[in-house]
């Protein structure tokens, strides 16, 4: 960016969040919605009302949150729901980690993961048993051809807990035919979202030496002012020469009963013109780390705030 003066430059930056598959203003917005055909009406994996904590490409140490954390407010023990037809491809079982997971391979080639779960359906409880007895531990990793255990859409084939060492909640990812995660709400996982995203902060970072800032050759940091519902600015003309990068601190909420999730999608334009475009429809686990370059990582681990990077 080589600008000289840009005049209430955060209007020029567009947030849209998308964890739900459409919202009453936002239907066209959904992340990669010609995707989504790839599953035909999928359940809700959790029985009772929905609801996430966290989502799809939400910080974490040292990788991307793979999925989302589903609600169950404290409660264990919670139904979990076969999304669509498949069969049990796997179960796993570790104090760590995942704790006790299932994955269930879809016949579109995807697989949908659980976590942390309390039990599994009683024959499947009994499949790992024997494995674990068989390898005299708990900890196993166990894999099943598909003819072994199918399930249809609306089946109980768990239910949640907190294995793993965390609270109660049900990790929820969608991995594609390659093994790697996806956003849920591109496959039909979405829920509907009433509120708009949040800016609480943008900083203006200089790229090389002769970049500045208001004068100045250091990071800059402004407040956002909100105008209205989705509406925000900055209280001054904002001076720029040379090459600048610009990190958004930016949340959103679904509901009442969400979290403060990460954006599916920050984009900036200026002009008319797109400056930089970010959309976390679905990452590589061989490249997972990249998180520390999407993130502020320095003030993720000094103040626990999330600060976006738009640049390399």
């Amino acid at each position: 960016m080589n600008l000289k003066k840009i005049n209430n430059m955060l209007r020029a930056v567009a947030v849209v969040l998308a964890v739900g598959a459409a919202g009453p203003a936002a239907a066209s917005e959904a992340p990669e919605a010609a995707e989504a055909q790839d599953l035909t009406g999928p359940a809700w994996p959790l029985e009772g009302t929905p609801a996430v904590s966290s989502n799809f490409c939400e910080y974490r140490e040292g990788h991307f949150h793979a999925g989302l954390d589903i609600r169950t407010f404290g409660v264990e023990g919670i139904p979990c729901i076969a999304a669509a037809d498949g069969h049990v491809s796997r179960l796993r079982a570790s104090p760590q980690g995942y704790g006790r997971a299932l994955y269930l391979r879809l016949e579109t080639g995807e697989t949908l993961v659980y976590a942390h779960l309390a039990e599994f359906q009683p024959a499947l409880e009994d499949a790992l048993y024997d494995e674990q007895v068989r390898a005299g531990r708990y900890s196993v990793d166990v894999r099943f051809s598909g003819s072994r255990f199918p399930v249809r859409r609306g089946d109980v084939i768990a239910w949640s807990g907190r294995t793993g060492g965390t609270a109660p909640h049900l990790h929820f990812e969608v991995r594609d035919a390659g093994g790697n995660p996806v956003n849920p709400s591109a496959r039909g996982f979405g829920l509907e979202d009433r509120l708009a995203p949040v800016f609480e902060r943008i900083q203006f970072v200089p790229l090389g030496p002769a970049a500045r800032i208001q004068g100045h050759c250091w990071p800059v940091e402004f407040r956002a002012e909100r105008l209205g519902e989705g509406r925000f600015v900055l209280a001054d003309t904002l001076s720029i020469s040379g090459d600048v990068g610009v990190a958004a601190e930016v949340f959103d909420r679904l509901n009442s009963r969400s979290g403060r999730l990460a954006p599916y999608a920050v984009t900036i334009e200026i002009d008319g013109d797109t400056i930089a475009d970010i959309r976390l429809s679905r990452f590589s686990f061989a490249h997972t780390d990249e998180v520390d370059f999407l993130y502020d990582i320095a003030r993720v681990r000094r103040e626990k705030t999330y600060f976006v990077q738009l640049f390399g």
